[in-house]
Protein backbone atom coordinates (compact mmCIF):
# COMPACT_ATOMS: atom_id res chain seq x y z
CA UNK A 1 0.00 0.00 0.00
CA UNK A 2 1.02 3.65 -0.25
CA UNK A 3 0.33 6.64 1.98
CA UNK A 4 -0.50 9.58 -0.28
CA UNK A 5 0.78 12.94 0.95
CA UNK A 6 -0.55 15.13 -1.86
CA UNK A 7 -2.14 14.79 -5.28
CA UNK A 8 -0.43 16.73 -8.07
CA UNK A 9 -1.98 19.15 -10.53
CA UNK A 10 -0.73 17.05 -13.48
CA UNK A 11 -2.58 13.76 -14.19
CA UNK A 12 -0.65 10.75 -12.97
CA UNK A 13 1.41 12.71 -10.42
CA UNK A 14 1.24 12.43 -6.63
CA UNK A 15 3.61 12.42 -3.67
CA UNK A 16 3.65 9.77 -0.95
CA UNK A 17 4.72 9.73 2.68
CA UNK A 18 5.84 6.12 2.32
CA UNK A 19 5.08 2.79 0.71
CA UNK A 20 4.49 -0.13 3.05
CA UNK A 21 3.50 -3.76 3.36
CA UNK A 22 0.38 -5.08 5.05
CA UNK A 23 -0.05 -8.75 5.98
CA UNK A 24 -2.90 -11.01 7.05
CA UNK A 25 -2.82 -14.00 9.40
CA UNK A 26 -6.45 -14.98 8.84
CA UNK A 27 -6.87 -15.40 5.10
CA UNK A 28 -7.47 -11.73 4.39
CA UNK A 29 -10.26 -11.03 6.90
CA UNK A 30 -8.07 -8.54 8.76
CA UNK A 31 -4.81 -6.82 7.87
CA UNK A 32 -1.85 -5.49 9.85
CA UNK A 33 0.33 -2.58 8.73
CA UNK A 34 3.72 -2.94 10.41
CA UNK A 35 5.10 0.58 11.06
CA UNK A 36 8.66 -0.76 10.65
CA UNK A 37 7.91 -2.43 7.30
CA UNK A 38 7.76 0.62 5.09
CA UNK A 39 9.93 2.59 2.70
CA UNK A 40 9.90 6.29 3.64
CA UNK A 41 9.75 8.94 0.93
CA UNK A 42 11.38 11.92 2.62
CA UNK A 43 12.64 13.64 -0.55
CA UNK A 44 10.00 12.34 -2.94
CA UNK A 45 12.36 10.00 -4.81
CA UNK A 46 12.18 6.70 -2.89
CA UNK A 47 12.00 3.74 -5.26
CA UNK A 48 9.54 1.36 -3.57
CA UNK A 49 6.40 3.45 -3.16
CA UNK A 50 4.16 1.35 -5.41
CA UNK A 51 5.19 -2.30 -5.44
CA UNK A 52 4.32 -5.76 -6.70
CA UNK A 53 5.56 -8.86 -4.87
CA UNK A 54 6.06 -12.34 -6.34
CA UNK A 55 7.15 -15.49 -4.46
CA UNK A 56 9.50 -17.80 -6.36
CA UNK A 57 11.65 -20.51 -4.78
CA UNK A 58 13.16 -19.40 -1.48
CA UNK A 59 12.59 -15.70 -2.17
CA UNK A 60 9.88 -13.09 -2.55
CA UNK A 61 10.77 -10.55 -5.23
CA UNK A 62 9.54 -6.97 -4.87
CA UNK A 63 9.33 -4.77 -7.97
CA UNK A 64 8.88 -1.09 -7.13
CA UNK A 65 8.36 2.33 -8.63
CA UNK A 66 8.55 5.81 -7.10
CA UNK A 67 5.37 7.79 -6.42
CA UNK A 68 3.32 8.80 -9.50
CA UNK A 69 3.13 7.03 -12.86
CA UNK A 70 6.32 8.29 -14.52
CA UNK A 71 9.09 6.47 -12.63
CA UNK A 72 11.37 3.56 -13.47
CA UNK A 73 11.34 0.02 -12.02
CA UNK A 74 13.70 -1.29 -9.32
CA UNK A 75 13.98 -4.75 -7.75
CA UNK A 76 14.47 -6.10 -4.23
CA UNK A 77 14.13 -9.52 -2.64
CA UNK A 78 13.87 -11.20 0.75
CA UNK A 79 13.76 -14.82 1.80
CA UNK A 80 10.17 -16.00 2.24
CA UNK A 81 10.87 -16.63 5.92
CA UNK A 82 12.19 -13.05 6.32
CA UNK A 83 9.74 -11.03 4.22
CA UNK A 84 8.45 -9.16 7.32
CA UNK A 85 11.99 -8.16 8.31
CA UNK A 86 12.93 -5.04 6.35
CA UNK A 87 16.63 -5.35 7.24
CA UNK A 88 16.75 -8.70 5.39
CA UNK A 89 15.96 -7.15 1.99
CA UNK A 90 18.57 -7.15 -0.76
CA UNK A 91 18.52 -4.86 -3.78
CA UNK A 92 19.57 -5.65 -7.35
CA UNK A 93 22.42 -3.24 -8.00
CA UNK A 94 24.75 -3.28 -11.01
CA UNK A 95 24.38 -7.00 -11.64
CA UNK A 96 24.43 -8.33 -8.07
CA UNK A 97 22.34 -8.52 -4.93
CA UNK A 98 23.45 -6.22 -2.15
CA UNK A 99 22.12 -5.64 1.38
CA UNK A 100 21.44 -1.98 2.01
CA UNK A 101 19.43 0.31 4.24
CA UNK A 102 18.94 2.58 1.22
CA UNK A 103 16.23 1.32 -1.14
CA UNK A 104 17.53 3.69 -3.80
CA UNK A 105 20.53 1.39 -4.09
CA UNK A 106 18.38 -0.62 -6.52
CA UNK A 107 19.46 -0.21 -10.14
CA UNK A 108 16.91 0.67 -12.81
CA UNK A 109 15.61 -2.47 -14.55
CA UNK A 110 14.14 -0.25 -17.25
CA UNK A 111 12.99 3.34 -17.48
CA UNK A 112 9.46 4.66 -17.14
CA UNK A 113 6.85 5.82 -17.41
CA UNK A 114 5.53 3.00 -15.23
CA UNK A 115 2.24 3.12 -13.33
CA UNK A 116 0.53 0.46 -11.16
CA UNK A 117 2.85 -2.38 -12.09
CA UNK A 118 1.83 -5.99 -11.54
CA UNK A 119 4.14 -9.00 -11.92
CA UNK A 120 3.85 -12.78 -11.96
CA UNK A 121 6.05 -15.77 -12.78
CA UNK A 122 4.43 -17.95 -15.43
CA UNK A 123 5.54 -21.47 -14.50
CA UNK A 124 4.04 -22.87 -17.72
CA UNK A 125 6.25 -20.76 -19.99
CA UNK A 126 9.16 -20.03 -17.64
CA UNK A 127 8.68 -16.29 -18.23
CA UNK A 128 8.22 -13.41 -15.84
CA UNK A 129 5.35 -11.20 -16.98
CA UNK A 130 4.82 -7.56 -15.99
CA UNK A 131 1.85 -5.35 -16.78
CA UNK A 132 1.57 -1.62 -16.09
CA UNK A 133 0.12 1.64 -17.33
CA UNK A 134 2.34 3.53 -19.75
CA UNK A 135 0.77 6.97 -19.47
CA UNK A 136 2.65 8.31 -22.51
CA UNK A 137 1.48 5.45 -24.76
CA UNK A 138 -1.98 5.67 -23.15
CA UNK A 139 -1.99 1.90 -22.82
CA UNK A 140 -1.75 -1.02 -20.43
CA UNK A 141 1.37 -2.81 -21.63
CA UNK A 142 3.13 -6.15 -21.12
CA UNK A 143 6.83 -6.94 -20.79
CA UNK A 144 8.44 -10.36 -20.27
CA UNK A 145 11.80 -11.62 -19.04
CA UNK A 146 13.57 -14.92 -18.28
CA UNK A 147 14.64 -13.72 -14.82
CA UNK A 148 13.26 -11.06 -12.47
CA UNK A 149 16.42 -9.01 -13.08
CA UNK A 150 15.78 -9.04 -16.84
CA UNK A 151 16.67 -8.27 -19.59
CA UNK A 152 13.00 -7.21 -19.97
CA UNK A 153 11.41 -7.15 -23.41
CA UNK A 154 10.10 -4.03 -25.07
CA UNK A 155 6.50 -3.19 -24.06
CA UNK A 156 3.56 -4.52 -26.07
CA UNK A 157 0.11 -2.93 -25.83
CA UNK A 158 -2.58 -5.06 -24.16
CA UNK A 159 -5.29 -2.38 -24.09
CA UNK A 160 -5.03 1.09 -25.59
CA UNK A 161 -7.05 4.11 -24.48
CA UNK A 162 -8.70 3.98 -27.89
CA UNK A 163 -10.35 0.75 -26.71
CA UNK A 164 -11.27 2.11 -23.27
CA UNK A 165 -10.84 5.77 -22.38
CA UNK A 166 -9.21 6.91 -19.12
CA UNK A 167 -7.85 3.48 -18.28
CA UNK A 168 -5.42 2.52 -15.56
CA UNK A 169 -4.47 -0.49 -13.45
CA UNK A 170 -3.76 -3.69 -15.32
CA UNK A 171 -3.35 -5.93 -12.26
CA UNK A 172 -2.68 -9.60 -13.09
CA UNK A 173 -5.33 -12.01 -11.81
CA UNK A 174 -4.29 -15.36 -10.24
CA UNK A 175 -6.55 -17.19 -12.71
CA UNK A 176 -3.84 -16.61 -15.31
CA UNK A 177 -2.46 -19.87 -16.69
CA UNK A 178 -0.24 -20.71 -19.64
CA UNK A 179 -0.91 -18.32 -22.50
CA UNK A 180 -4.08 -16.92 -20.89
CA UNK A 181 -3.29 -13.68 -19.08
CA UNK A 182 -6.19 -12.36 -17.01
CA UNK A 183 -5.95 -8.85 -15.60
CA UNK A 184 -8.22 -6.21 -14.11
CA UNK A 185 -8.71 -2.87 -15.84
CA UNK A 186 -10.13 0.29 -14.25
CA UNK A 187 -11.29 3.61 -15.72
CA UNK A 188 -11.22 7.07 -14.13
CA UNK A 189 -14.57 8.01 -15.71
CA UNK A 190 -16.59 5.27 -13.99
CA UNK A 191 -14.27 3.79 -11.34
CA UNK A 192 -15.56 0.39 -12.40
CA UNK A 193 -13.27 -2.63 -12.68
CA UNK A 194 -13.38 -5.00 -15.67
CA UNK A 195 -11.80 -8.44 -15.94
CA UNK A 196 -9.82 -8.77 -19.17
CA UNK A 197 -8.14 -11.70 -20.92
CA UNK A 198 -5.24 -11.62 -23.37
CA UNK A 199 -3.61 -14.50 -25.24
CA UNK A 200 0.16 -14.16 -24.80
CA UNK A 201 2.56 -15.94 -27.17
Amino acid sequence: YMSVRMWGMVPGVWWTNYGGLAYSDDGGSTWTRDPHLRWDNVFGTSQFQVSSMVPDGDYVYMFGTPNSRYGSVGLARARQTEVLNKTSYQYWHDGRWIPSRDANAASVLFGGPTGELSVRFNADTGLWEMTYLDIVRSAIVLRTARTPQGVWSQPVDLVHSGDGAQLYGGFIHPWSRGNDLYFTLSQWSTYNVSLMRARVY
